[in-house]
């Protein structure tokens, strides 16, 4: 594609095997149409799986890489003996192709969101896009808090990013209910909201545990000794969060976070955009606890809010970032 020119019809084949063939075994059988095929071609932060259609691009690699060789190509024609490549051209004509491929890949998804007038599909495509939720296909899998996909995890994570139902599930939930995605992201019964509670809960203790050594899971907050709250605080004296630490944001004083991971796809949050969606929990949870914490332990509270699509809060995003820069400051 960069180095031959009108070669579109030579690539068809490719594509055909591509669409026809690989794209099928990954959905499990599905076929998709010309939006579902646009869509998987854009790379993952734009909502796709980066399965580029040859076909479509190769008119723009080839020009793109005639820009970037223009001025070596030149030298080439003249025979200079000595070619030193302007390196700052060179970023510059970069920059432009980064951004001609950022408007192009902009202009796909607003196309196939506009065109799409089912509210949850729209609803997915606008949780897909947020970062965060495209990790799984673009990162090495972390083996050691088992965040690795198996055959039938990996193929019903594309099903459900593509907004397939999901095969081979059970009829019925513990709860008696009829079971799907949604049921099971939203069930109380069913443990998966316990298990991807927890497993924040731990990961992010774990990696406090590198920064500070105070750091304590689940601890049970002082009880009140006559302070008054306001009627939505938290008000038992067995009251808990999720995590403390020491040393996170003020060198001796203790912070104390509460996480929760909830459903952005769920009819509650359908009117709802993702910002507001998550500024909606992190209020909850203020509500909750930070008055208390603030009066009677003296620390911080941090509300850790995650969807189920893999992204995370305003105040979260802060807090990981403030972490990361710990971690690497120790880590040297």
């Amino acid at each position: 594609m960069r180095t031959i020119p009108n070669i579109k019809a030579q690539l068809e084949p490719l594509e055909n095997a591509i669409r026809y063939k690989l794209i099928p075994e990954l959905l499990e059988g599905h076929h998709c149409n010309d939006s579902e095929r646009n869509l998987i071609a854009l790379p993952p932060k734009f909502g796709g799986m980066g399965i580029i259609n040859p076909v479509d691009i190769t008119s723009a690699e080839y020009t793109n890489s005639k820009k970037l060789t223009n001025r070596l190509t030149k030298a080439l024609k003249k025979k200079h003996n000595l070619y030193i490549e302007n390196q700052s051209a060179l970023k510059h004509i970069k920059t432009a192709i980064q951004a001609e491929k950022k408007q192009h890949y902009t202009t796909t998804y607003n196309a196939i969101k506009n065109s799409t007038t089912d509210q949850a599909k729209l609803k997915l495509l606008e949780t897909s896009i947020e970062q965060g939720a495209y990790n799984w296909l673009t990162s090495l899998p972390l083996v050691s808090y088992n965040y690795y996909l198996d055959k039938r995890v990996f193929l019903d994570s594309i099903r459900t990013r593509c907004n397939l139902p999901i095969k081979r599930l059970p009829d019925r939930c513990v709860c008696s209910k009829l079971f799907d995605v949604e049921h099971a992201l939203n069930c109380k019964k069913g443990g998966f909201i316990t298990n991807r509670h927890n497993s924040v809960r731990d990961i992010t203790a774990n990696l406090l545990q590198e920064i500070t050594n105070d750091v304590e899971i689940e601890p049970i907050l002082e009880p009140r000794t006559g302070e008054v709250f306001q009627n939505s605080t938290i008000s038992t004296d067995n009251a808990r969060v999720d995590i403390a630490a020491r040393n996170v944001w003020i060198r001796g004083q203790r912070a104390y976070f509460d996480v929760r991971v909830f459903n952005p796809l769920a009819r509650t949050y359908r009117d709802h955009s993702l910002r507001k969606a998550y500024e909606k929990n992190e209020m909850e949870k203020k509500r909750l606890y930070n008055e208390r914490i603030l009066q009677i332990e003296h620390g911080s509270f941090t509300p850790l809010i995650f969807s189920t699509i893999g992204g995370m809060g305003r105040e979260a995003s802060t807090f990981y970032s403030k972490l990361a820069e710990k971690i690497a400051e120790k880590r040297d």
